[in-house]
């Protein structure tokens, strides 16, 4: 774009500077002209431009009179560019400066640009902290996207980076970077941190180690947890997942250990669309579930190569059918297709950014792009806990949360998540909507007294839900650990460990009751719903 305008700024002072030279050249042919020189023809060119018209000098031939009549011409358009290039600069960045400087002392929320996603989070952000102020970048005032009632939006040209460089820019900020683009989110985000204050960018890159000030915000897997959170499994033994991707794929690798309540049954997860991606990813699956039909007390998990409409048996009995594919028009087109052609008596959830009347959608920008999934703020607050609250345990040898590769910090996250899995058997409620203090303290006390008859199937189903994680991302058993290669002793059915390695999956479900206090701190302290 900057070589375009490049370009095109050349290509108007090379007809600038060929105007002059013509008007010179023609104008030399008579004697009563007043134009000789290419100083006397820049000076008329400018105070005609300029509609200033001095007229003290002018060209007196026919082909001189042509030259001056396209700088008569071109002085209309340049005045009017002159105009709306002064009102562009006024409402665009230094209308915008002057608020933001009055503003300096509230929280500030930057976006690099403004779109659905942004503008849904703003709206959130906003609302949490009516104070604050939105500030998108690079673009003027987008009608499209207004802002709420009582909310302070502010749109400047500027990027983000040139706004928060002003010295007067202070207190807390926010940087976000949520464009389409993953790989160039995370690379400004990383400039951005590497400046300070607190940043995130959407990608679905997991690198190695992030800076503890740069929050990595992926989409899909967002979109899963919230997902399984809001519609857990309370008996399905078929689900359906129509559409390929990182959706599915997030989907899956969520409800694989999220899902995990009962040893009695099992699930049989039967995926369409799936070119063998996953499998792929995750090749020791095996060790933790059936690939195939589900087995009583052991998942199963069926790829299948042909077309989705191929069964239309395993359509009509699946408990729960879920249309995720990346393309919204093919799962709309899904969804009609499916409910027009087939009896289905399950539930039929079908991922959409907007919300459908009548059908049971999952995914919008207003449920993923929220301030607790974006940062992550109730997880990470949870994690953060569960972690500290084992460091105590261990007389505070264990590393710290900043020290934390980030294979680990996502471990400890998932084992927040099943928490509230835990509470929902727990209380034998699968309504729960989100794991509180006073839910953690019914659901320890439920522990507690059923722990007596039931302590093997709990410690089984914790030990079974931390060997899936682990096999999701890699680990396979070896009779020495070794963190480096992903190998761990630990990873082989329940029956085999001893005693005191079963008994360690006791600390799971004590969380419940450590877990609670923190809870009950305010928000800046640790405090938020998990």
């Amino acid at each position: 774009m900057k070589k375009k305008r490049w370009l095109w700024a050349l290509a108007c002072v090379m007809a600038y500077g060929a105007l002059l030279r013509l008007l010179v050249y023609v104008e030399s042919f008579s004697p009563a002209s007043s134009i000789h020189t290419m100083g006397e023809a820049v000076w008329f060119s400018l105070v005609t431009l300029t509609t200033a018209g001095y007229g003290d000098y002018y060209p007196v031939t026919v082909a001189g009179r042509v030259v001056g009549t396209l700088f008569l011409l071109l002085s209309t358009g340049l005045l009017a560019l002159l105009i709306g290039a002064a009102v562009s600069l006024m409402m665009g960045r230094l209308l915008p400066w002057m608020k933001l400087r009055r503003l300096r002392g509230r929280s500030w929320y930057v976006f690099s640009e403004r779109n659905e996603r942004t503008v849904a989070l703003a709206e959130g952000l906003t609302a949490r902290e009516p104070k604050a102020v939105a500030v998108f970048c690079g673009q003027e005032e987008d009608n499209r996207f207004p802002a709420p009632p009582g909310g302070t939006w502010l749109s400047t040209g500027e990027g983000p980076g040139a706004l928060l460089a002003k010295k007067w820019a202070g207190g807390k900020r926010t940087l976000f970077f949520l464009g389409e683009d993953g790989l160039e989110n995370y690379t400004r985000a990383l400039e951005a941190a590497a400046a300070g204050g607190t940043v995130c960018c959407q990608t679905t890159l997991v690198p190695g180690q992030t800076p503890e000030n740069l929050i990595l915000f992926d989409p899909w897997e967002s979109c899963a947890r919230l997902y399984w959170r809001e519609h857990p499994l309370t008996g399905e033994d078929q689900v359906v997942l129509i559409g390929g991707g990182r959706c599915a794929g997030a989907l899956l690798e969520q409800g694989l250990f999220v899902n995990l309540s009962r040893l009695d049954r099992g699930v049989s997860y039967h995926v369409f669309g799936d070119d063998g991606s996953f499998l792929r990813r995750h090749p020791w699956l095996d060790n933790t579930l059936e690939l195939g039909p589900a087995l009583p007390g052991r998942d199963g998990l069926i790829f299948h190569s042909e077309s989705w409409d191929a069964d239309a048996g395993l359509l009509t009995r699946a408990g729960r059918i879920i249309l995720c594919g990346e393309d919204e028009g093919e799962n709309l087109e899904l969804y009609s297709q499916l409910l027009r052609a087939f009896p289905v008596t399950g539930a039929v959830h079908v991922r959409l950014s907007r919300p459908l009347p009548g059908a049971v959608v999952f995914g919008t920008h207003r449920e993923i792009y929220t301030p607790e999934l974006v940062l992550r703020s109730g997880l990470d607050r949870a994690a953060r806990a569960m972690h500290e609250i084992y460091r105590q345990s261990a007389g505070g040898e264990a590393p710290q949360w900043e020290e934390l590769s980030d294979f680990l910090r996502r471990s400890n996250r998932a084992a927040a998540d099943h928490l509230l899995t835990k509470a929902r058997l727990l209380l034998e409620d699968d309504a729960i909507p989100a794991l509180t203090a006073d839910v953690c303290r019914r659901a320890f006390r439920a522990y507690e007294e059923t722990r007596g008859e039931k302590a093997e199937l709990y410690r089984e189903l914790e030990h079974l839900r931390w060997a899936r994680f682990h096999s999701l991302n890699g680990w396979r058993y070896a009779p020495v650990r070794d963190n480096e290669r992903r190998l761990h002793p630990d990873l082989r059915p329940f029956e085999e460990l001893t005693e005191a390695e079963q008994a360690k999956d006791d600390y799971a479900w004590e969380l419940l009751g450590s877990l609670a206090q923190w809870l009950e701190r305010p928000e800046g302290e640790g405090g938020d719903r998990a």
